[in-house]
């Protein structure tokens, strides 16, 4: 009896493992779908609405290791400062754009955050 027990705990381990990677796979082929502009982002923890903090990147985000629990954000043209001191930056710091409200639902949730309707993505780095 005691080796099934054991035989079903590592059965449901296997498939939860499984499936959380085939969760992984849905959400790339999901983000495909989006046509933001990819930032990464290299301030600290609590910089997180300072525009001058992130970085224009090649691809997805690269999740450097400094910097807290966001990694980067797929930001809409219409969320990116066309002129200013922050000139190509995610807007961030305005508070009525989407991206700054993606942004501080997934610091609030601890979860990625990608709102398809806005276009836009915050992006945690993995536990």
């Amino acid at each position: 009896m005691k080796r099934f027990k054991i035989g079903i705990s590592a059965m449901v381990f296997v498939l939860a493992i499984t499936t959380s990677f085939a969760f992984r796979k849905a959400e790339e082929k999901n983000r495909a779908m989006f046509t933001c502009t990819w930032f990464n982002f290299t301030g600290t923890p609590g910089e997180e609405y300072d525009p001058a903090k992130y970085v224009l990147s090649g691809g997805t985000a690269s999740c450097p290791d400094q910097g807290g629990d966001l990694c980067g954000a797929c930001v809409d043209p219409s969320d990116i400062y066309a002129s200013g001191p922050y000139a190509g930056k995610p807007k961030v710091d305005d508070i009525t754009s989407a991206i700054s409200n993606v942004v501080s639902f997934a610091l609030m949730t601890g979860e990625d955050n990608a709102q398809q309707d806005f276009n836009e993505i915050a992006d945690l780095k993995a536990p």
